[in-house]
């Protein structure tokens, strides 16, 4: 069964990602990269938290 699309053309990963991150994440965040991990996508429910959901280069693991 296919499901409605809820992003209603927003993108999966915005222009500026990083802004939505604090200090520790930015940090958390670049060492995860210099191992060659990327973003996937971020999740964004309406009144809470973005979450980030990041893969490896070869997108075994999230």
């Amino acid at each position: 069964m296919e499901q409605e699309e809820k992003r209603k053309g927003v993108k999966p990963i915005p222009d500026d990602p990083l802004g939505y991150l604090n200090e520790a994440q930015l940090f958390t965040y670049h060492r995860m990269t210099a191992f060659g991990w990327h973003i996937k996508f971020i999740r964004r429910p309406m009144y809470q938290s973005p979450v980030f959901v990041m893969t490896d280069s070869d997108e075994t693991m999230m």
